[in-house]
């Protein structure tokens, strides 16, 4: 018995066999895939009013995955150099002095 992905409820397997058990895990782990990939199509519609609805792409599943990878990261990136940090002065048009910097990296 477990929980498996989106699925809020436990599935009892006991009275399966070995190959039922896998096949109903392969139900569930396809429907969770289902499921995630509308999710990104959606995330990826919000915004975009000229269209109706979104179909799932593999880019942007592999946007997403790139996505994720830089920003879980960018702390070792920055820890080793990678990235560098410039501070770029922000002046008052008023009194024409610097009134904040930016931080910008390269």
């Amino acid at each position: 018995m477990g929980k498996y992905g989106a699925f809020k409820r436990n599935f009892d397997f006991s009275g399966l066999s070995t190959l039922e058990a896998q096949k109903m895990l392969g139900y569930v782990e396809l429907m969770n895939q289902c499921m995630d990939r509308a999710r990104i199509a959606a995330n990826n519609a919000v915004g975009n009013y000229q269209n109706y609805y979104c179909c799932y792409e593999q880019k942007m599943e592999a946007d997403l995955t790139l996505a994720n990878y830089l920003l879980s990261h960018i702390d070792e990136a920055v820890a080793k150099g990678s990235i560098k940090v410039y501070y770029q002065p922000i002046v008052d048009t008023f009194s024409s002095k610097i009134s904040t910097y930016e931080a910008l990296a390269r």
